[in-house]
């Protein structure tokens, strides 16, 4: 497939760069999407490109090119952007483990626009049939994603993920207030449940159709895990080791500390089965692994790539993302929260008088490299007594998410993967909300 890998190599001897890494990704994906009940595009499309990263007189040089017919140029633009870099603190590695992981499904290259526009059209009418007011958008997005990473030291690794992203969102219009209710299915399988994310979004519809008022002040909330990921890209970035290597993570020096609920355990799980995150090596052809950075609510590492690792004394955790323009950093694959032992109707059940979140708007807008967060509710629902009175609009929730975490009344033993986390519902026992009616 990558037939120029070759060409490079003998490039990079005939310059005199005896230290290098090429990678190489190509993907093809066939994406529909509908828009207000009507199909709006089927289309087709082909990326492929070549990142060359270079260690020449002891500094790091990138470069890259989406032309397999410009070698030459590529080798060059590494070779001086080396007399720039940053100074190399590792070395490529040499072939990784096997590490045996699924992430392909066969059906997925042989799915044909025309089944995903039947999807797309069983969607739409069933949900119309239950809520005739719901103007429905749909997305699949069908991806064959291949990696082949090679470099001086002899290493040699290839593997394929196929993906089959189904997006629903249902909108509904009265007057001068509009209600969008989402769902997202996301896997290597072409295992989307059609029905019931149809299912859910009509129930969602329907809980809103009752409007309810939640006054100003602290309440226990429910954060279904839609809502939930909002939050975790604190954990996300605070154990980023770049971020701690730059002294920007408020969890630098805090390794062996409790840091949340003794109750919370989170992985980076990069081999979990037929998950878009999942893969048997990082960008840098390090094996994967899980790790565990918070275990029994006690911080126990940060991720690293190469470089960020050889500049803190440490080793990678196999943990390097990249583009092909961009150098690797740490990045989360999978993260994963241990489950509770309550299902999501036992965490409403136990409310007096509280709010459950099932979207959020806004985490860009917080400070949650510190852990700092204030999410305007997209969708919630006021409970009262153990039951679901209506949906509340103009709300906004804030606080501090390790202090948050702290205060945790229990989870939900089911859980879902969303925006590449695997969690459950998370009830909190009280959270400061801001109403604006």
């Amino acid at each position: 497939m990558f037939d120029y890998l070759d060409r490079i190599e003998q490039h990079l001897v005939e310059a005199g760069i005896r230290h290098w890494e090429i990678l190489c990704t190509r993907s093809l994906s066939t994406p529909v999407s509908y828009e207000y009940d009507k199909l709006k595009a089927m289309a087709y499309r082909e990326v492929s490109g070549i990142g060359l990263r270079v260690i020449h007189d002891g500094r790091i040089g990138l470069a890259s090119t989406s032309n397999p017919n410009r070698i030459t140029q590529l080798v060059e633009a590494a070779r001086a952007s080396a007399v720039y870099g940053e100074k190399a603190a590792f070395e490529f590695p040499s072939q990784p483990a096997n590490r045996a992981v699924k992430t392909c499904d066969e059906s997925i290259p042989a799915l044909p626009g025309e089944r995903l526009v039947e999807r797309g059209d069983y969607i739409i009418a069933a949900i119309k049939e239950k809520a005739p007011e719901v103007q429905v958008s749909v997305e699949f997005h069908p991806t064959v994603h291949k990696i082949t990473l090679r470099n001086s030291t002899g290493l040699n690794g290839e593997y394929e993920t196929t993906e089959l992203a189904v997006s629903i969102e249902g909108i509904v219009v009265d007057g001068d207030s509009i209600l969008s209710v989402y769902d997202l299915h996301d896997s290597c399988r072409d295992d989307a449940p059609l029905k019931a994310m149809a299912d859910r979004v009509v129930d969602r519809v329907s809980k809103a159709r009752t409007l309810s008022d939640l006054s100003t002040g602290a309440y226990p909330v429910v954060f279904a895990p839609k809502a939930a990921a909002g939050l975790l890209i604190a954990i996300q970035m605070g154990a980023n080791g770049k971020m701690v290597q730059k002294g920007a993570s408020p969890l630098t020096e805090r390794v062996g500390e409790r840091i949340v609920d003794t109750r919370i355990s989170i992985h980076d799980d990069p081999l979990l089965e037929f998950r878009p995150g999942s893969r048997p090596f990082d960008d840098e052809g390090i094996a994967c692994r899980q790790n565990t950075v918070v275990e029994h609510g006690v911080l126990k590492r940060f991720l690293f790539d190469l470089q960020t690792a050889g500049r803190l004394g440490t080793v990678s955790t196999g943990s390097a993302g990249r583009g092909i323009s961009d150098p690797p950093s740490p990045t989360w694959t999978n993260l994963v929260m241990e489950p509770g032992q309550d299902s999501v109707e036992d965490l409403l059940a136990g409310m007096k008088k509280g709010l459950w979140i099932d979207q959020v708007l806004g985490a860009g807008q917080s400070n949650l490299l510190m852990g700092e967060f204030s999410l305007n509710v997209n969708l919630g629902f006021l409970v009262e007594n153990g039951e679901i009175r209506g949906r509340v609009k103009n709300l906004m929730v804030a606080g501090n998410v390790y202090e948050a975490l702290s205060n945790v009344e229990t989870f939900s033993r089911e859980r879902e993967y969303t925006h590449g986390m695997l969690l459950p519902s998370i009830l909190f026992g009280k959270l400061q909300i801001a109403s604006r009616t």
